[in-house]
């Protein structure tokens, strides 16, 4: 496994050229993997998939052939900004922006990229998109690789209908769609020791009842089988 560490994103996002920029750097990361005297010989080239959680479900979709369009976002805002606040910070009628961040992003400069360029990489054969943003997509008809889609049902981050329900209705393809009740968004990341759970915040911090690490355990199990169940009907095997 492959993980990507997006530079400056935080500094980012919101702007066009962060959606063309998270799936160029999927791609060079991929690159970088096969080109390796360490893994590349060591990997199978027709068994490669793609995971993306929250705005890693955007790269890896986009990556699979997703068609963007720029102006939706901040169309969503100005019409739901009240309903999907956690989306929409920053935003005419939602949250604003941090102070800091605002300083931070003042003197950011990202990178000029060609907006219209292609994104698909056919070398991912399976995408899992876990607790995805819904936007910007406006066409999904040529993702046709087999995808599964948990949404967490208590997401208030990315609210419902926004997001992972617009991805599944988006969809052509049967694909896999399920919802986790009791949880949050965050519940993908690893759990956080004790002692820096209060100064992480909500992303440490699971709702009364639900245990992170066996939902962990479960969803981990199940996306293996998926990747399993999928490479097999693929080969034949």
């Amino acid at each position: 496994m492959a993980a990507l560490r997006h530079p400056d994103d935080l500094l980012r996002v919101g702007t066009s050229a962060q959606s063309v920029l998270r799936p160029l750097e999927l791609t060079a990361g991929l690159d970088a993997v096969f080109s390796s005297p360490i893994f590349g010989a060591r990997i199978d080239r027709q068994r490669v998939s793609a995971f993306g959680v929250s705005l890693g479900g955007v790269t890896v979709l986009a990556a699979a052939g997703g068609r963007m369009n720029g102006s939706l976002s901040a169309e969503h805002c100005s019409n739901n900004a009240q309903a999907d606040l956690g989306f929409c910070v920053g935003e005419p009628g939602g949250v604003p922006m941090p102070i800091w961040l605002r300083r931070r992003r003042a003197v950011c400069r990202v990178p000029p990229v060609n907006l219209d360029q292609d994104l698909y990489n056919r070398r991912f054969q399976l995408r899992v998109l876990a607790a995805p943003a819904g936007l910007p997509f406006d066409n999904l008809s040529a993702v046709t690789v087999p995808v599964m889609l948990p949404r967490v049902g208590a997401d208030v981050t990315l609210r419902f209908p926004y997001h992972a329900q617009r991805l599944h209705l988006l969809l052509l393809k049967p694909h896999r769609y399920e919802v986790i009740e009791g949880s949050h968004h965050y519940v993908f990341l690893s759990p956080f020791p004790d002692r820096i759970t209060k100064e992480v915040g909500r992303p440490a911090q699971d709702r009364l009842g639900f245990d992170r690490r066996p939902f962990l355990n479960r969803i981990n199990a199940e996306i293996v089988r998926f990747f399993q169940g999928c490479f097999a009907a693929i080969s034949g095997g």
